[in-house]
């Protein structure tokens, strides 16, 4: 018996174009079960990248009927985007970049929380703290080894000593885990014991601080990560935190490419450019719509998959921009006709699968969706107005 599932979603009559489907219910228990681990920390939802290339408006819509109150984007761009839509207008948003200078005010009309980086950040927010009707509330986002974006300790300890912190409206503090996916390493619980000691002096004077350090894979390291809030990003859209330890995640996309034509070659004979792929016996060759324009990554020419018919067909040759060749020799020629849909995203073939199969990972997979493909999100939890693709 095959293992792999020969039920396919309803997809739309071919009409040339693959089919890219984003399951929302699958988004909203992928976050349930990262909820249901987080030790009753707060579970937020990373929304940045366009969603991680799922439509961040309607990602954000399913995470918030869900349950979800707290939203994570990069940029000022990416959180006024959500926060002109009016089904969002109640959730927290939260900037990774923080605010740049000059756009204090942007951030304090569209009630934008951002993560201050710098001690120069803290200190260009304070005219807008109470400055309105509403408290300005900001993060503080301190470096504990990853090098890349916070502050250091010795400026979170400066900020804990000035006498107008004691009545600051800081919502959190956080710091991000570099080596979460990776268990075992020693770097986990040397950021742990580092974020303790530097937020020690910020939970002096506001003692009830909420602290934040686990993303997807350190919800899983356990309570000592898990803190106050956990904030998950690539376990929401099914790909896998940990890969050592695989969580029982929904697919969220699911990715299935027609059939345009169908080739009768002989043994001995090459496929594709460059000829990197020379058939062994009698094969028949279909060619899909899409390429590495669409996100296929180049390197999964000849590494890579996709199931028809419940059966395994390699993807042979190159991919070139627009065209992907499988080998479909073992599919009854009855299920292997133009219009017959491959897939090559979704119950069988995972992000993680896909990545790497193309030497690289599920979070590029899902943040290179083309916009060539036939759009479709499922299981809408509220249609509400128009938005997203």
């Amino acid at each position: 018996m095959s293992p792999f599932s020969r039920d396919l979603i309803d997809l739309p009559a071919s009409d040339g174009r693959p089919v890219l489907t984003i399951d929302l219910a699958a988004v909203q228990a992928n976050w349930r079960l990262v909820r249901n681990s987080a030790h009753g920390a707060r579970t937020a939802g990373v929304v940045k990248a366009d969603g991680y290339g799922c439509d961040a408006i309607h990602v954000a819509r399913a995470l918030k009927v869900a349950g979800c109150d707290l939203l994570f984007v990069a940029s000022a761009d990416e959180g006024r985007a959500l926060r002109q839509d009016p089904q969002l207008d109640d959730i927290a948003v939260c900037i990774f970049y923080g605010c740049m200078k000059g756009d204090e005010l942007d951030f304090k009309n569209n009630r934008l929380i951002p993560v201050h980086n710098s001690l120069d950040d803290y200190e260009r927010w304070k005219p807008f703290w109470f400055d309105g009707p509403d408290p300005a509330g900001f993060a503080l986002h301190i470096d504990t080894g990853m090098n890349r974006l916070g502050m250091s300790a010795d400026d979170a300890a400066a900020i804990a000593a000035d006498p107008d912190f004691r009545s600051a409206p800081i919502v959190f503090a956080m710091s991000h885990l570099a080596s979460a996916n990776t268990p075992q390493s020693p770097q986990n619980d040397e950021q742990r014991r580092a974020f303790a000691a530097a937020a020690s002096g910020l939970k002096t004077v506001h003692p009830g601080l909420p602290l934040s350090l686990a993303n997807s894979a350190g919800v899983f390291l356990g309570a000592d990560y898990c803190l106050d809030i956990v904030r998950p990003g690539i376990a929401l859209y099914g790909g896998q935190p940990i890969s050592a330890k695989p969580l029982p995640l929904e697919p969220v996309v699911q990715l299935h490419a027609p059939i345009l034509q169908v080739h009768h070659v002989g043994p001995g004979e090459t496929v594709g450019y460059g000829g990197t792929h020379t058939t062994a016996r009698k094969s028949r060759i279909a060619t899909l719509p899409l390429g590495y324009a669409d996100g296929i990554l180049r390197a999964a020419g000849n590494q890579g998959f996709g199931i028809l018919s419940g059966a395994k067909v390699p993807m042979v040759g190159r991919i070139s921009m627009d065209l992907t060749t499988v080998d479909v020799t073992d599919v009854p020629e009855s299920d292997a006709q133009p219009g017959s849909y491959v897939e090559i995203l979704g119950k069988n073939v995972t992000i993680d699968q896909l990545g790497a199969a193309s030497g690289s990972f599920g979070y590029e997979i899902l943040t290179g969706l083309g916009n060539r493909y036939r759009w479709r999100h499922i299981n809408q939890p509220d249609p509400g107005p128009s938005a997203g693709r």
